[in-house]
């Protein structure tokens, strides 16, 4: 996947270093069909390696992911309202937050991590907005988060303050009783 995208765009983005891709997205000097092309690729990629076993993350994938995603919204937008190039920058910042949000479930460290990336406060309520939708969309659709998820894959299961994560460990714990009066002691 990461030789196709390689040789049919002359760009990197699948693999190795995709920040000089992600740059180009978020000053909108991407083409559209390059952004929907690499957000499906990279996703394809993402989880083959993961079904595969082979190493790579989620927090970067993600964001590439979000960035491609957002700047084809912000195209769209460009292309129906007639609004301002300027703005598929702004829609591919969004869409990172906005997709990292959905995936890790973390809607105000996405906040936080794109407001650190841009160093303004003027994405603050469209990122907040996108990011509530993308965290009740994504615990609608998929109650588990991914990372609980790949957890349990290794049999590993969070407690969520319900009770005990396996039936089995429902036993009695030993009570400490507590003198009513302190006077005799």
């Amino acid at each position: 996947m990461a030789a196709f995208a390689l040789q049919l765009f002359h760009l990197n983005g699948i693999a190795g270093d995709p920040y000089k891709t992600l740059t180009l997205a978020l000053t909108g000097t991407v083409p559209v069909l390059y952004m929907v092309s690499f957000c499906v690729l990279k996703l394809a990629a993402t989880v083959s390696s993961y079904a595969s076993g082979g190493s790579g993350g989620i927090f970067a994938p993600a964001l590439f992911m979000g960035a491609m995603l957002g700047g084809s919204v912000g195209y769209l937008d460009v292309t129906i309202f007639h609004h301002s190039s300027d703005a598929i920058g702004a829609f591919a910042v969004v869409g990172m937050g906005a997709v990292f949000a959905g995936i890790v479930r973390a809607p105000m460290t996405s906040v936080l991590i794109v407001f650190e990336m841009t160093g303004g406060y003027g994405l603050v309520l469209p990122l907040m907005i996108a990011n509530i939708t993308a965290f009740a969309l994504a615990r609608h659709w998929r109650p588990i988060p991914v990372y609980e998820a790949l957890l349990a894959q290794d049999g590993i299961h969070l407690p969520h303050g319900s009770g005990p994560a396996d039936p089995s460990e429902d036993e009695a714990q030993p009570v400490i009783a507590v003198p009513a009066d302190n006077a005799t002691a």
